[in-house]
């Protein structure tokens, strides 16, 4: 078990993690866009794909190192709040900024696929241990999606003598040791803030661990929207909520199956009762507005105004 550091220290290695895995998954993002270029990947699989991956390694880093650290209730919090904050603080922040316009024909199997895989994540977590078997099916199950991606889209086939210079991989190498410091720097000093105010670490994975891993993807939403990208907006929220259940939780699990028997009884009956229950309505109303076609700015406040009721009732 994790040593609790005293709250002295805590609270500045947090703000030092976080800095550090922003700025990893920066560099990593940059590396990967970079390598996808290279190999002339469509542009719609870098948004949809791509860019929901590189901004959700924070969500998967933390995730990880939680479950190795024998923190599960982290592992699954930062998973279930990064997928409120995405839909409820992060559109809602897009949306403000912009309106949105979406296309329900070219998004409408990503965004019934992130609900379906909202549901079999809930499934999973609602006998309170995630089995590596289990967690080994979900990141095959990622697999497949992306291949069914690749497969159904166009992809442009790399031109014979294109080359990958080597400060690519260089960025690559260096963005994910920064993710991992972060990711372990997060973890170690949220268990001694949730230990020093006496709240679960449940509450802190689903809060303050899943705001501080979500920042990527407010960053890349925001700029995608004040650059009137809507799909490209839209398609970050979706796909890294599909890939914070399938792969966050799925690698968490399968290098230490995730248990949930040790949480507080009144804990556990509000993330079933609310917090799941919370993530999949967001996940439907996403389904509905792209079908709409037009996220209008209006729904902002409502959207803010829901993720302030969801903090508020973590702790509450």
């Amino acid at each position: 078990m994790t040593a609790v550091l005293p709250i002295s220290l805590a609270v500045p290695i947090f703000v030092v993690g976080v800095v550090v895995l922003v700025k990893g998954a920066d560099v990593f993002t940059d590396g990967a866009t970079r390598l996808a270029r290279a190999l002339r990947v469509s542009g719609f699989v870098i948004g949809v794909t791509l860019v929901a991956v590189a901004t959700s390694i924070p969500e998967l880093g933390v995730s990880a190192v939680a479950a190795v650290r024998d923190a599960g209730e982290i592992a699954v919090g930062n998973a279930l709040g990064s997928n409120i904050a995405n839909i409820a603080l992060v559109l809602g922040v897009a949306v403000l900024v912009m309106p949105l316009v979406s296309d329900w024909f070219k998004m409408r199997r990503d965004v019934l696929f992130m609900l379906l895989v909202g549901a079999l994540g809930a499934a999973i977590i609602s006998d309170k241990v995630i089995q590596r078997w289990e967690a080994l099916a979900m990141v095959a199950l990622y697999c497949i999606y992306l291949t069914w991606i690749i497969r159904g889209r166009e992809i442009r086939e790399r031109r014979r003598g294109t080359s990958v210079s080597r400060d690519v991989y260089f960025k690559l190498l260096v963005g994910a040791l920064a993710i991992y410091a972060g990711a372990e720097l997060i973890v170690r000093s949220a268990i001694g803030i949730s230990d020093f105010f006496g709240v679960t670490q449940t509450a802190i994975g689903l809060t303050i661990v899943a705001l501080s891993t979500s920042l990527p993807e407010l960053a890349a939403s925001v700029m995608a929207a004040r650059k009137k990208a809507m799909g490209l907006s839209v398609g970050t929220i979706v796909g890294s909520n599909i890939f914070n259940i399938l792969m966050v939780l799925g690698v968490a699990g399968t290098l230490a199956p995730i248990s949930l028997t040790d949480v507080l009884p009144e804990t556990w009956e509000k993330l079933i009762a609310f917090n799941i229950p919370l993530m999949l309505g967001l996940s439907l109303l996403l389904v509905a507005l792209v079908k709409f076609g037009r996220i209008s700015r209006k729904l902002s406040p409502l959207l803010l105004l829901c993720y302030v009721i969801f903090v508020w009732l973590a702790y509450a």
